[in-house]
């Protein structure tokens, strides 16, 4: 096994034992009686873990012939965990949320983050009662007729600070699995406080553009966004920009983010290397090929990186992909070819060591594992294309499809835990979109480009904005097929499919059986047998036993019928007018999803069972019934069987649910306002 190999296991046995430290961020409480730091409560230690890794890495670079890497892998994983410990988020002796006990305060701070979903303010001082320096960050509830709020705007706050999340959760009553872990979010957010706004008003004792974080680079993003916005059509504008800048510098409508999303396109809407990939190759064929400096082309090179990720902004992708090809760039000028699966290894041992809790930023793990999949398996596979083909195009196909496969593959486990679902038309997408996604990337830069020079060179600023318009109009038309391509794609029945999330032993054996097919590649028996084991570990990921019962779901605004195969419809009421009128519940889309249950477009004609049911005694609004359907075959034992070992893919397997009869039904989320289906025999 050669060196790069080695850092590449001790790097991931590092990162292996950061993340058991973060996993006890939902475990974390904090008390305070009288102001003062009283208790901190951490996971407890997971010592066979910790020993789990450090013996499994020990064996592993013993049999490789590495010795003295194995008896260094052995004090790795425990000085990692302690590290990590370290540096996992907790508020400072002078942070806000050790003030919850005064009943009123007035503090001053600065808007740090504003957008729909959630406005963060970084607090300064505090004015009343006393006037004393404090820190920490605090959400703050505003209604729109307070005011408008921007980044960097400085504030001065009347109101009373609470938690920002209840910290006994984990310990009193336990979170829906399907619900969404906000509290484990502002944790890695640093977010521990939340102000009940009484008063706001602006600060006048200081200016606003003294907090704003590069406001000219604020601007120029702005002036990018609309530009394109004017040029094109909202749409295509907003995906234009996405493509160029990110999808957190835009708005796209959570339609076409849906549709990306299901055909396997997401990471054309995120900032990553591929973006940089084409900015990058653009600078080094426009300036080396007259014979241009080494040292020339790498500072223009690394400009226009640092550009890039000032207007995409630095997530997780950008921050990897900007790392990467940084040091692409500084080891050819130092004319040093370097190994990519150790350049990326060494950019995720940056990541980890300085901020382990961003092991927990899901975009962050999507981008390793796809790229880590690309980088150690197309190499062989282009081996074995070299020697089996010498069609060009044939060639480009294939090799264009074995990334697709590796990278999709790399991230399926991920997907599903985190999403419960993963799109299954990605090769197609893929395959009628790369295409175009490269001559609008480069139309998309240059009049980003030309916009920047308009804003800042104004005698040239209209003649720069007749170049932006045509080159924005040049793809208008992909941009359109894109999206075309994509809704036509997503629109398709059983486009997607949909498991609920997987038990975590069958991600470790899929990624045990991934691990062996990627490192056989080069053919053979073991080949074989590894691909053996693949497809049975891909059954065991994606597996999930039908349903022993049909079940009605019903809320405040439509019932659904979930039929044996796992298919849900919508019940047609007797007004076609309710059913247009219905919205969607998000946490009703997220408890199907987590049971394994994909949405049917059809309406179904079912109707809902003629019995009465008790009042909620929860006041709860989701209501399902269950009619049961027993079965004593060998089939309905083997569903039985797999219903126990895929808890979350069964209905039957929830302890909650209390029975009245042969139906069981369950109450969730918030009180009942009005029942449409009163006539049914449900509860007002």
């Amino acid at each position: 096994m050669d060196t790069p190999g080695v850092f590449t296991a001790l790097v991931l046995i590092w990162v292996s034992a950061a993340a058991l430290a973060c996993a006890g961020l939902t475990d974390i409480c904090f008390e305070a009686a009288t102001g003062d730091m009283k208790d901190i409560l951490f996971q407890p230690y997971p010592a066979w873990q910790l020993t789990f890794v450090a013996l499994i890495s020990l064996l592993y670079l013993t049999r490789c012939g590495r010795p003295l890497f194995a008896l260094v892998a052995l004090a790795i994983p425990f000085i990692s965990y302690h590290h990590s410990l370290m540096h996992l988020p907790l508020p400072s002796k002078n942070d806000i949320f050790f003030h919850r006990h005064h009943p009123y305060l007035t503090l001053k701070g600065t808007v740090i983050e504003c957008d729909e979903r959630r406005r963060v303010i970084l607090i300064e001082e505090e004015l009343f009662p006393d006037r004393i320096r404090l820190s920490g960050k605090a959400l703050i509830d505003t209604d729109s007729d307070w005011m408008p709020l921007h980044t960097g705007q400085s504030l001065r706050l009347e109101g009373r600070v609470k938690a920002a999340f209840d910290q006994g959760e984990s310990r009193h009553r336990r979170q829906e699995p399907w619900n969404f872990d906000n509290a484990t979010t502002l944790r890695r957010k640093g977010i521990f406080s939340r102000i009940e706004i009484a008063r706001l008003s602006n600060d006048r004792s200081c200016s606003d553009i003294r907090y704003q974080k590069l406001p000219l680079i604020e601007d120029l993003r702005k002036a990018i966004i609309s530009r394109h916005r004017t040029n094109l059509d909202r749409t295509e504008g907003d995906l234009l920009s996405s493509i160029v800048l990110g999808d957190r510098s835009t708005e796209l409508p959570s339609e076409v983010l849906a549709d990306f999303r299901k055909t396997g396109l997401s990471h054309l809407l995120a900032a990553s290397g591929f973006n940089l990939s084409i900015l990058v190759g653009a600078i080094f064929y426009l300036f080396s090929f007259k014979g241009g400096r080494r040292t020339v082309v790498a500072t223009i090179a690394l400009s226009g990186i640092a550009i890039f990720v000032l207007l995409a902004g630095l997530s997780a992708s950008v921050a990897r992909a900007a790392s990467m090809w940084s040091l692409i760039v500084l080891l050819r000028l130092f004319y040093r070819r370097p190994n990519p699966c150790s350049l990326l290894s060494l950019s995720l041992f940056i990541f980890v060591f300085t901020d382990p809790v961003c092991l927990l930023d899901v975009g962050l793990q999507l981008s390793y594992a796809a790229t880590y999949g690309i980088i150690c398996g197309i190499k062989p596979i282009h081996q074995r294309l070299e020697d089996s083909t010498a069609n060009r195009l044939l060639k480009w196909l294939l090799e264009l499809v074995s990334v697709i496969l590796l990278a999709q593959t790399a991230v399926l486990p991920i997907q599903l835990y985190y999403f419960w679902e993963t799109g299954l038309m990605f090769i197609a997408a893929n395959l009628l979109l790369d295409p175009v996604v490269a001559p609008v990337t480069i139309c998309g830069f240059l009049s980003s480009l030309t916009i920047i020079f308009a804003t800042v060179i104004k005698p040239l600023t209209e003649p720069l904005l007749y170049l932006s318009f045509a080159l924005d109009r040049l793809a208008n038309l992909p941009l359109s097929y894109m999206l075309n391509t994509a809704h036509s794609l997503a629109a398709i029945e059983n486009s997607s499919l949909v498991t609920g999330p997987p038990p975590l032993w069958s991600i470790a054996l899929y990624g045990l059986s991934y691990y062996l097919v990627v490192k056989n590649l080069s053919g053979g028996k073991r080949l074989i047998l590894s691909l053996a084991f693949y497809c049975f570990s891909l059954i065991l990921l994606i597996a999930r036993p039908p349903l022993s019962e049909s079940v009605f779901i019903t809320d405040c605004q439509r019932s659904i019928y979930v039929s044996c195969d796992r298919k849900a419809s919508n019940i047609s009421p007797e007004s076609e007018e309710f059913l247009k009128a219905a919205r969607p519940n998000r946490s009703l889309e997220r408890y199907l999803k987590y049971h394994g249950i994909s949405p049917s477009r059809q309406t179904c004609k079912e109707s809902l069972p003629e019995i009465a049911i008790e009042l909620p005694r929860s006041g709860r609004d989701l209501v399902l019934i269950k009619r049961r359907v027993s079965s004593a075959s060998i089939y309905g034992i083997i569903c039985d069987y797999l219903s126990r070992l895929y808890p979350a893919s069964s209905l039957a397997a929830d302890s909650r649910y209390r029975s009245r009869g042969e139906y069981c039904y369950q109450y969730l989320f918030h009180k009942l306002r009005k029942d449409p289906f009163r006539r049914k025999g449900l509860p007002q």
